[in-house]
């Protein structure tokens, strides 16, 4: 799924630019006729903001001997962002994203279920340098930067949060001088430990895919 969907926001960037429609440089159909604004200075030194639905999925395996535990934690979120776009290539961005509702929990342990369950919520706090490459139509970005992210499991004491680098890339598809749609794609977290002394590993990965509205002011 999560590899579906990596490849999905790629795809699009790759063939939107493809098919992408340029506006005539000057007159009728124009970029300046239709939006009142030049192509080449619609996103520069302008503040936008946006809000967005988040899938969230943290997936961990651990290792030890021949016994093996697998956890899958997913959940439905709420994202805010705020940003700053000096020019058409080069930005800024902070976000917010929380878990809203119960997450989705399933556990096996050597390949069995489980059937434990879990509530709880998870967090992510982040800013971000955001290169891009923009046209009239829409924004290819990336973004990089470092981020908090948190995991509170009710009836667990000990419960996980982690700060470090991110990364992600995703389109901004432009609804006029305004407005914009963004698709994303996060991973917020990728550690892996091995031990072939003690014949143990773990991995954990936290991955986000959004989807959402924003509007430049």
């Amino acid at each position: 799924m999560k590899k579906i969907m990596i490849s999905a926001v790629a795809m699009i960037a790759i063939t939107t630019f493809a098919s992408a429609e340029s506006y005539p440089a000057e007159g009728v159909g124009s970029y300046k006729s239709i939006f009142g604004i030049d192509s080449d200075s619609a996103y520069d030194n302008r503040f936008y903001a946006g809000v967005g639905y988040t899938y969230i999925n943290a997936g961990a395996e651990y290792s030890v001997e021949r016994e093996k535990l697998e956890l899958d934690f997913d959940g439905n979120a709420l994202t805010l962002q705020v940003g700053y776009i000096f020019n058409r290539f080069i930005g800024v961005e902070g976000r917010l994203t929380r878990t809203v509702g119960d997450l989705s929990f399933d556990a096996s342990y050597n390949g069995l279920d489980s059937g434990l369950d879990f509530d709880g919520d998870m967090s992510n706090l982040a800013i971000y340098i955001k290169p891009m490459y923009t046209t009239p139509q829409l924004s290819a970005y990336l973004l990089l930067g470092v981020g908090q992210f948190d995991m509170d499991i009710d009836g667990v004491s000990d419960n996980f949060s982690e700060n470090g680098f991110q990364w992600g890339l995703g389109i901004d598809f432009h609804g006029g001088e305004h407005w914009g749609i963004f698709l994303d794609y996060m991973r917020y977290y990728d550690d892996s430990v091995n031990s072939l002394l003690d014949n143990y590993s773990a991995d954990l990965v936290i991955d986000a895919f959004s989807a959402g509205l924003n509007y430049k002011f």
